[in-house]
C-alpha cells in the first residue's frame, strides 16, 4: 500500500495542485465514488429507529448505502413489503401472527414468500425525569401509575411531586409488550400527556419533572434516569421479501454486529 501511495505522490508531482487532489480523494476514498445504493426500511417505530436508523451512518460510510427509514407499523411494514414499497420490515412481531391479523382485515399475505431473521432483542425501559431519584418500581408501583391510582410521587418514595403520564399511541407494539407484562387489561389513565413518537416521550419527560413513561432502550441516554423495572423485552426480527438482497444482507449484518 505504502509503495502504491508512493507512486501515486510522484505521479501526482507533475500535475498541477487542483487535478493532484482530485486524484489524491479519489484513490483515498474509493467507496465515495462509487453509485450510493438505497435500501429502504418500515416497520415499527421502536424497531426501526432503536435497529436502523442507529446504524445509518454506518452503512453510508462503509457501504455506499442510503438508509430510508419509514416507520409505521407491522402490518403497514408486511403490506408495504409485499408491494415493493419498502425492503425491509423490521418488527417484534411474529410473521404469522402479523399474516393473520392481515387476513382477518381482508387482506391476501402468502407468508412463505417472506423470509424472517433475528436481528437483536429490544427492551422497554422505564424514563423518569433526571431529577427523579426514584431507584426502583415494582410491577404494582408502574400499574398503579399508569392507570391512575398513584398520582404522586411520595407514595413510591420519592417527593411530593404530582406524576404526570407521557404516552403515545402511536407505538401499538410497544404499549402491548408493556401493558401485556405490566397493566394488563386496564386502560391508561385519562390524564396521560400524548406524545406522537418515543422521542418526543423522551423529550416531554425531560422537559417535565414529574414525567414518566416508556421507550426503547435505544433511547436511554444521561438526560433521563431509568429506575430498576421488571423485566420488559421482545426479539426484533428483520423480513424480506424472499431471500435478503446484496445490500439488504449488508444492512443486516451491519444491525446483526451492534450488541443489541
Amino acid at each position: 500500500m505504502m509503495k502504491t501511495m508512493k507512486r501515486v505522490m510522484k505521479a501526482l508531482s507533475g500535475m498541477g495542485i487542483a487535478v493532484g487532489l482530485v486524484v489524491l480523494a479519489a484513490f483515498a476514498s474509493p467507496a465515495a465514488n462509487a453509485a450510493t445504493a438505497e435500501i429502504r426500511v418500515g416497520g415499527d417505530v421502536s424497531a426501526c429507529n432503536g435497529f436502523f436508523a442507529v446504524v445509518r451512518d454506518a452503512v453510508r460510510d462503509d457501504a455506499g448505502i442510503n438508509l430510508v427509514i419509514t416507520p409505521s407499523s407491522s402490518s403497514q411494514a408486511l403490506l408495504d413489503l409485499d408491494s415493493g414499497i419498502i425492503d425491509i420490515a423490521a418488527t417484534d412481531l411474529a410473521l404469522e401472527n402479523i399474516v393473520t391479523d392481515l387476513e382477518k382485515k381482508g387482506y391476501l399475505i402468502v407468508s412463505e414468500n417472506f423470509q424472517a431473521q433475528g436481528i437483536g432483542t429490544n427492551s422497554i425501559l422505564v424514563y423518569l425525569n433526571k431529577a427523579n431519584k426514584v431507584p426502583a418500581l415494582s410491577q404494582e408501583q408502574l400499574r398503579g401509575i399508569f392507570t391512575g391510582k398513584i398520582t404522586n410521587w411520595k407514595q413510591v418514595g420519592g417527593a411530593n411531586q404530582k406524576i404526570v403520564v407521557v404516552w403515545s399511541n402511536e407505538t401499538p407494539e410497544q404499549n402491548q409488550l408493556f401493558s401485556r407484562y405490566v397493566i394488563g387489561n386496564r386502560p391508561i389513565v385519562k390524564t396521560a400527556v400524548k406524545a406522537t413518537d418515543p422521542q418526543e416521550i423522551i423529550e416531554r419527560i425531560v422537559n417535565t419533572p414529574g414525567g414518566i413513561g416508556i421507550a426503547s432502550h435505544a433511547y436511554k441516554s444521561a438526560r433521563t434516569h431509568n429506575p430498576k423495572t421488571p423485566f420488559v423485552s421482545s426479539k426484533v426480527i428483520a423480513i424480506t421479501k424472499g431471500a435478503p438482497t446484496d445490500h439488504s444482507r449488508n444492512v443486516l449484518e451491519t444491525v446483526k454486529s451492534y450488541d443489541f
